[in-house]
């Protein structure tokens, strides 16, 4: 029945338009081509880095990064591309106004039938605000560990660690409490 064979591989190609429009929609993606030259950026890249996609077309991946970025990595990072490894991998961006970016991104290479490398896939994601959240966070818990007496259990009630304020308040030792259970 090739009309039944036809109907589904419509249907999968549509599924995989859905899908490929879904991510686009979310994530910045990027293609590059072997080189680490760029062949085409979705619109999220170009809103997120203030560029027309003409601007960027033809760029090297390293446009993108500070001039005291150690360009070694770079090297070593687009080496294990052509090997066949993805990677992952959280840095600092420059958008076209100077503008530091943290992008999380995956990196996906592209092969031949001979195994060469012929283009790698960037999806990523803005991570900046979440950062900063983090960074803020454990500035919090910093100040509460240096201003309160503070103990941590886990959830059997074992005592996992304490700090200095809360050793000097109950006048133990680490030693002594930590491992121990509350009660």
């Amino acid at each position: 029945m090739p009309g039944l064979r036809m109907r589904k591989m419509l249907t999968e190609v549509s599924r995989e338009h859905a899908d490929g429009r879904a991510l686009n929609q979310v994530f910045v993606v990027v293609t590059y081509d072997a080189d680490a030259k760029i062949q085409a950026a979705n619109y999220q890249f170009l809103r997120l880095f203030g560029y027309e996609l003409s601007e960027v077309l033809g760029l090297s991946v390293a446009s993108f990064f500070s001039k005291s970025q150690d360009r070694s990595r770079q090297i070593e990072m687009w080496k294990r591309l052509a090997e066949g490894e993805r990677l992952q991998e959280t840095t600092l961006w420059i958008a076209k106004h100077g503008t530091e970016i943290w992008l999380e991104s995956r990196f996906v290479p592209h092969h031949d039938e001979k195994g060469n490398l012929t283009s790698v896939t960037q999806i990523a994601e803005d991570v900046g605000l979440r950062l900063t959240r983090q960074t803020e966070d454990r500035g919090q818990v910093e100040a509460i560990n240096n201003s309160q007496a503070v103990i941590h259990f886990s959830t059997d009630g074992t005592i996992i660690a304490a700090n200095d304020l809360f050793l000097a308040a109950v006048g133990y030792s680490r030693e002594e409490i930590e491992g121990q259970h509350h009660a």
